[in-house]
Formats: C-alpha cells, sequence, structure tokens
C-alpha cells in the first residue's frame, strides 16, 4: 500500500457516495496501491454499506458513536494505514483521475 485517503464525514451520507464515485474513477489500483479509511465523526444514522457505491472502492471504516471534533478524526486515520503517505480529505472533495497514481509513482 502506497497511499491512504482518509475521509472524514458526519451527516453527510449522499455527498459521501459522490466522494466514493470520483474516487473509484481513479487510475490507481485500489486493491494493491491504495487505500481509503472514512471515519464517520459522530453522523446521526451509521455510516453503511448502502452509502458506499458496491462497484467502487470499499472504504475501511471507522465509526465515533459521539462527534469528536474534525481534528480527532483526522488524528485516529492515521493510525491504521499501511502506506507510507496519506491524503486528508471530506466529502465535498472530487479529484481529477490521475491523483492518487502520481502519489503510486512516487510523484507527488
Amino acid at each position: 500500500m502506497q497511499v491512504s485517503v482518509i475521509i472524514i464525514t458526519k451527516d453527510e451520507q449522499p455527498r459521501l457516495r459522490l466522494c466514493v464515485l470520483a474516487l473509484g474513477r481513479q487510475t490507481v489500483h485500489w486493491q494493491n496501491d491504495a487505500e481509503i479509511i472514512l471515519v464517520d465523526d459522530g453522523s446521526a444514522i451509521p455510516v453503511g454499506a448502502a452509502d458506499i457505491p458496491s462497484d467502487g472502492p470499499q472504504p475501511q471504516i471507522i465509526r465515533h458513536e459521539r462527534s469528536r471534533g474534525r481534528s480527532a478524526s483526522r488524528n485516529e486515520g492515521p493510525k491504521l494505514p499501511e502506506a507510507g503517505g496519506c491524503s486528508f480529505s471530506t466529502v465535498m472533495c472530487c479529484y481529477r483521475p490521475m491523483r492518487f497514481a502520481a502519489w503510486t509513482l512516487g510523484r507527488r
């Protein structure tokens, strides 16, 4: 694993779905080179499988039962990655298709 994309969310399921779809259009190979870690910071309705497109990359989900705030959520995400680099995101970001492929090739 070379890149971990860490997404912080709270009560943003419709946007989350679009964000994961956009990540799915990346040219990076999600099973080998990159991973998505999703931190649900106390959403009223927990993020679940129905919120993640089944035909895209499948994130690892960390759930906070009560909101700890964005800073604590950002600190939680990097505890899990196996990757050499992390990219933090919100559900409002949609990346161009080659964004993370450059990281896996050793360029930033």
